[in-house]
């Protein structure tokens, strides 16, 4: 892969991180969670407060070694905002699939922006690392979120009951996948 990859229409790229550069970028989120568009304080997400300690585990590398996570941050491509910061972690080391979580950095413009930055991750996991299959847990009340990865093909796998506690009540955690021959064939509908 090159040291980035264009989105379709060219309005965002993927970059690879580099924690030696990427410092900013890795701390810019106040709490955040693996697997979610939103920020969530401990309050709202009690795990969030583990997850903060995980910055201080990134690489940024595409694949050092006996690494099997992929740390990316999605920059506009004519002005150089940061969009999102984008997270794979593979399954298990003998399957080819990953989980997927993104972080957009701005909730506001998040209807518009997410599904490219969708579309740019399933691109590297597809294209680039030539995996079978990728999953990401969403909570039942994140009604948006559940929307964009729906659009982008994914399909609801199995759903968790009460497995997700927010503000005090308790939410189905539902696991979403698509595989590698599911969305090529979404490509070349999209391209006919």
């Amino acid at each position: 892969m090159d040291n980035q990859r264009l989105s379709k229409d060219e309005s965002m790229r993927l970059i690879p991180m580099d924690a030696r550069f990427d410092a900013g970028v890795l701390n810019s989120w106040e709490h955040p969670t693996t697997n979610r568009f939103h920020n969530y304080t401990d309050k709202d997400y009690p795990c969030a407060a583990e997850v903060e300690s995980d910055l201080l585990t990134y690489q940024g590398t595409l694949r050092s070694g006996s690494s099997s996570a992929y740390h990316f941050k999605v920059m506009g491509a004519e002005n150089g905002t940061l969009v999102a910061k984008v997270h794979m972690e593979q399954l298990l080391s003998s399957q080819p699939a990953v989980w997927l979580c993104v972080e957009m950095m701005d909730i506001a413009g998040m209807r518009e922006k997410a599904g490219t930055v969708i579309d740019l991750a399933l691109r590297f996991a597809f294209v680039d690392l030539a995996l079978h299959r990728v999953c990401v847990n969403i909570p039942s009340f994140e009604e948006m979120e559940i929307a964009l990865y729906e659009e982008a093909g994914f399909l609801r796998e199995t759903q968790r009951r009460q497995a997700v506690c927010h503000e005090g009540r308790f939410y189905d955690d539902l696991l979403y996948g698509i595989l590698r021959s599911e969305w090529l064939k979404l490509q070349q509908e999209v391209d006919e």
